[in-house]
């Protein structure tokens, strides 16, 4: 969990106090994505491109992609693929499944959550996601949809709960583009 605090100027001062605090909240607890928006080329052996900075337990991140298939994310303890505890792949299969896996997927076969549904992905327009992780819960929704799509107890599988969260994006065997904005 993450916290900021900051001190007030004086007395009466209750919009300075309040602005002055969400800034220092955006400050310590919230990256910057330095990348707003960006492609990824097809890669076998699947290569992650790394948002810059970690994210810090709880947060949500809303994004979309176009892809004709397979969408992916990993959220790593420090951004490499051996620290991978989650693996999300938006339109597997025949382009339809969303699945979680436990760690990368040439490591780790099997889905332990999935969701169907034809067409969550377009090559020619892009489709709004979230993701959010908060005690060890990642759960994924689509933009505009307050109900997650897959949730997925990562402590309960690993026995663990990364405060700091790297995630990473790719295209797999297709290309795509991608917005963190």
């Amino acid at each position: 969990m993450c916290s900021a605090f900051t001190a007030s100027d004086g007395p009466g001062q209750p919009t300075v106090l309040r602005d002055k605090l969400i800034t220092a909240f955006k400050t310590n607890c919230r990256p910057t994505i330095k990348i707003c928006s960006f492609d990824t080329a097809p890669s076998d052996p699947i290569r992650y491109t790394v948002l810059k900075d970690a994210f810090r337990m709880p947060f949500r991140v809303n994004f979309s992609v176009k892809a004709s298939q397979i969408a992916k994310l990993a959220l790593s303890g420090n951004g490499t693929d051996a620290s991978i505890f989650t693996a999300i792949c938006i339109g597997c299969g025949w382009g339809d499944e969303t699945i979680i896996r436990a760690c990368h997927p040439y490591t780790c076969y099997t889905r332990l959550e999935i969701y169907d549904e034809a067409g969550i992905l377009d090559p020619s327009e892009y489709r709004s996601f979230w993701i959010e992780y908060e005690m060890g819960t990642v759960r994924i929704g689509k933009g505009g949809v307050t109900d997650a799509i897959l949730e997925w107890n990562a402590e309960a599988y690993h026995g663990r709960v990364p405060t700091q969260v790297y995630v990473g994006v790719s295209t797999a065997s297709s290309e795509g583009s991608w917005k963190f904005c």
